[in-house]
């Protein structure tokens, strides 16, 4: 883990890493501010794109906020990867930016693998419904295209690593069930049952009653939100 984490904060720079932890520290009414000031020094240029992709990893998987953090007005670390990943002109790096997103999912074994890695991808798609609901949209069918495709000589162990994190994800309390994905009106049909097929594919049973309003953050002002493409015109103080 340690490891990994040191590769990570290695492939996008000390300075980065840096400002990246302190954007998750931000409270979202000061959000927009950092916001415009990020995207200008990080993100405006074509060819840092791909630096995306890295970012989005690091957040995951390297900056894991204490539960003090995580119940505070900070901003969620499933907000800032939703504001990154609307920043993409080029959709093969897209795709890249979501496999990061997902890649902890597709073998995941909770005795051994963290649930922070995977808390911002379930988190991202339940918070953005109804408002976002297309991003939701384009997350679950990514993910459910994953599991059919990533891995075809082991299809049957990804799948099952996707089933068993969406349980865990349940059972350590970061949603109460899936029900928010397969009850929701606006989704594709088609996908909510290919999320349904995939879960009653294993032996895990998970519950079937959500109260949205017990998941952390998703009560969060998504405006704040804007995209990378904003006009800077100021900087944070200190920066």
């Amino acid at each position: 883990m340690l490891r990994e984490q040191f590769h990570l904060s290695m492939k996008i720079g000390r300075d980065l890493v840096r400002l990246l932890q302190d954007l998750v520290h931000v409270k979202f009414r000061h959000l927009k501010r950092y916001q415009t000031w990020f995207a200008k020094k990080f993100l405006f240029e074509p060819e840092r794109e791909t630096l995306i992709v890295d970012m989005i990893r690091f957040i995951c998987c390297a900056h894991h906020p204490s539960n003090e953090i995580i119940h505070s007005d900070s901003v969620p670390r499933w907000a800032i990867i939703g504001w990154l990943l609307s920043s993409f002109r080029k959709k093969y790096v897209e795709a890249n930016a979501k496999l990061a997103l997902f890649y902890d999912w597709l073998y995941f074994d909770e005795r051994m693998d963290n649930i922070m890695n995977i808390e911002p991808a379930m988190l991202l798609m339940v918070c953005s419904m109804p408002q976002y609901v297309g991003m939701t949209q384009s997350l679950l069918e990514f993910l459910l295209l994953l599991v059919d495709n990533y891995d075809q000589m082991r299809s049957y162990t990804v799948a099952n690593g996707v089933s068993l994190a969406f349980n865990s994800l349940v059972t350590k309390g970061v949603i109460n069930n899936v029900d928010t994905l397969t009850s929701c009106d606006a989704l594709s049909p088609f996908l909510k049952e290919r999320l349904k097929k995939l879960l009653s594919s294993t032996n895990e049973t998970l519950p079937h009653q959500l109260c949205p309003s017990r998941l952390p953050h998703c009560s969060a002002d998504a405006s704040h939100l804007e995209t990378p493409a904003s006009n800077p015109k100021h900087e944070p103080a200190g920066a």
